[in-house]
């Protein structure tokens, strides 16, 4: 098949990608019961990835409300996973994009923050995971977002390319439906 005539090429993109269809393939993906044909296969890697262990239980949220920030602007990352729920996580998992073109982008990293502080304070007792999508594997380039979280308490930093989602799916069964597929070679492309 050719790049070009692949639906994630045609829909995300390439250079300046179209996160939010990005997202709702991701989402989409979570989801055992949708038409993908990975059950829950696609879900279970993302939750191992995110919280960085296998819980019994876990919750996934899309556009989770974490509250607002100092400025009074409402927080929502993309996904939150939660082990084994958002009423009494052990650990949660803040998951938002960051960019090839933009890496050190001051926005995303401050938006990133914002999470991760709020998260401090309506989960005091979890473990925080801040998790960042990109489309690179090359990351050195996240210098400026590694040294701030240096700093943070209680709190992780964790990449996810989609090369590695794409991955997880190559050696996942029943992946027959196009969707899948296209997403998988626009992974490999990246």
């Amino acid at each position: 098949m050719n790049i070009k005539d692949n639906i994630c090429e045609i829909v995300i993109g390439r250079r300046t990608l179209k996160w939010d269809a990005a997202w709702r393939i991701i989402e989409w993906l979570t989801k055992p019961a949708a038409g993908h044909g990975l059950g829950d296969q696609f879900r279970e890697k993302l939750v191992l990835h995110c919280l960085q262990l296998t819980p019994k239980n876990s919750e996934i949220a899309v556009e989770y409300y974490l509250g607002k920030d100092i400025e009074g602007k409402s927080r929502h990352p993309d996904i939150a996973v939660a082990a084994p729920s958002f009423a009494s996580p052990e650990v949660v998992a803040l998951i938002d994009d960051l960019g090839n073109v933009s890496p050190n982008s001051s926005r995303k990293i401050s938006n990133l923050l914002s999470y991760d502080d709020l998260a401090a304070t309506i989960f005091p007792n979890s473990k925080r995971n801040t998790v960042v999508i990109t489309d690179t594997t090359d990351l050195d380039r996240f210098k400026k977002l590694r040294e701030v979280f240096s700093t943070r308490n209680e709190s992780s930093l964790i990449f996810l390319p989609f090369q590695e989602m794409g991955h997880w799916i190559e050696n996942m069964s029943a992946k027959d439906n196009r969707l899948v597929q296209d997403f998988v070679e626009w992974t490999a492309s990246l």
